[in-house]
Formats: C-alpha cells, structure tokens, sequence
C-alpha cells in the first residue's frame, strides 16, 4: 500500500467513503528500476511521464476485520 494512502486510510470506519489525493513523492518509488514493473515498454513509459503528477483513490471500506 502506498504511505500516502496508508495515512489516508487510517481511521476509517465500516461504509466509509473518502478522495485520496497523493502526491508524487509519496506515491511513486523514486527509481523506475524498481519491481514490480508495468508490462510492457507502454505501460512503462506511460508512469514515466507521469511520475511528477498525483494519483486520485476514491476509496470505500466494506468491512473490517
């Protein structure tokens, strides 16, 4: 799980809903080289060129355990 969006989720309880911005630093590793890699060259290129933008989770908790 992301550490921006671990924070996020934390105190969440049943049937709740919240928009999780991330930003860049918290939501992508710094190095490309590391696993697990989207397949294919596309994919990969496609992070690449966006790694500088945040990434958007709308996020509901069903049930905890």
């Amino acid at each position: 799980v992301l550490v921006g969006l671990e924070e996020a989720l934390q105190g969440m309880a049943e049937g709740g809903k919240r928009r999780v911005l991330v930003p860049p630093a918290l939501g992508y590793a710094p190095d490309l080289a590391q696993q697990p890699l989207p397949p294919g060259f596309a994919a990969r290129r496609q992070v690449a060129t966006h790694r500088d933008e945040p990434l958007l989770f709308e996020v509901q908790v069903l049930r905890v355990t």
